[in-house]
C-alpha cells in the first residue's frame, strides 16, 4: 500500500512538472490626456533639419514631425530628443 502511494505520489509530481502554462497576450493600456495626435501634416526629419539650418538661437518652431525618439525625461516628460539623420538631433521641451 504504501509502495503505491508513493508511486502514485512520483506520478503526481512528474504529471505537474510538464504543465505548460499558455501566454495570453495582454494588451497594455495608457491614459492619454488632451487632443488625439493624427500624422496628419506631419513633415519629414530630413525637412525639419534644412529647416533649423536657418534657426538662430532661441527660435522655435511649431511642427508636427514624424522621427524616431532618442531620449525623454525619465521625471516627468517635458522634452525629448529626435534623431534628424547625419548624426544630427533635435532637442522638443513641451509646456506645462
Amino acid at each position: 500500500m504504501k509502495r503505491s502511494l508513493l508511486i502514485f505520489t512520483v506520478f503526481l509530481i512528474a504529471i505537474s512538472c510538464n504543465k505548460k502554462e499558455s501566454k495570453i497576450a495582454s494588451k497594455t493600456e495608457y491614459a492619454t490626456f488632451g487632443e488625439k495626435i493624427t500624422k496628419e501634416n506631419t513633415i519629414t526629419k530630413e525637412i525639419l533639419l534644412e529647416k533649423y539650418k536657418t534657426f538662430k538661437k532661441g527660435d522655435t518652431l511649431a511642427v508636427k514631425v514624424s522621427s524616431k525618439i532618442n531620449e525623454i525625461c525619465q521625471n516627468k516628460g517635458c522634452w525629448m530628443t529626435l534623431d534628424l539623420g547625419s548624426e544630427k538631433t533635435a532637442f522638443v521641451k513641451f509646456k506645462d
